[in-house]
């Protein structure tokens, strides 16, 4: 069973863990825009049991022109654990397109769609994602294949673990939305025009 291990920090700024992740020499792998689409039945079935049904569409500019990749996703319930330790789940998708339709045949509607600026490192065996999200500010990501080697790497850049969240971009969202009185379907955080430059 594929388990996701992670570990989430909010940081005021990317520029001391980027400076760390170079004097390391961490290999860079692209900066790109996430643009993840929830899917859940009426009666948020998914929610209720903490699972998740996403569609990621990836942007990364290039000189030739932006280059895209979709992949569905499947994340099954939190696992009790100090990191984030959850079952998921992927394959990729030719047509994003299509697939929507499939899902509302099946009785899944988009309820959430996000989008974020993530700059992607890979240091021993972890990935370490920079990102920005809407509203929410900026975050560190390490992701890795057991829970020590996270924490590993996370020391390693002087991250305080201490801050770490176990919620979702997705969960985090939803609560602000929810503060606001937003209605809670078909609810959108998009990045502004300059962050896909």
């Amino acid at each position: 069973m594929p388990t996701e291990t992670e570990c989430k920090i909010p940081v005021d700024s990317h520029e001391p863990v980027e400076k760390k992740l170079q004097h390391l020499r961490a290999e860079p792998h692209g900066e790109f825009v996430q643009d993840d689409r929830f899917f859940d039945t009426a009666d948020r079935r998914l929610l209720q049991a903490d699972q998740g049904l996403r569609l990621r569409s990836l942007v990364q500019p290039g000189r030739a022109g932006s280059t895209h990749q979709h992949v569905l996703t499947y994340k099954g319930a939190r696992q009790e654990s100090e990191l984030k330790q959850r079952e998921e789940i992927e394959t990729g998708v030719a047509d994003p397109e299509a697939l929507i339709d499939i899902l509302d045949r099946l009785g899944y509607s988009l309820m959430l769609h996000l989008q974020k600026r993530r700059r992607r490192y890979r240091l021993h065996d972890c990935w370490i994602e920079l990102d920005t999200v809407p509203l929410l500010g900026r975050f560190v990501e390490v992701e890795g294949p057991t829970a020590a080697a996270v924490t590993k790497v996370a020391r390693e850049l002087g991250l305080d673990l201490s801050r770490g969240i176990t919620d979702s971009y997705a969960s985090l969202l939803v609560t602000h939305a929810k503060r606001r009185g937003l209605p809670e379907d078909q609810i959108r955080f998009l990045l502004p025009d300059h962050l896909h430059e």
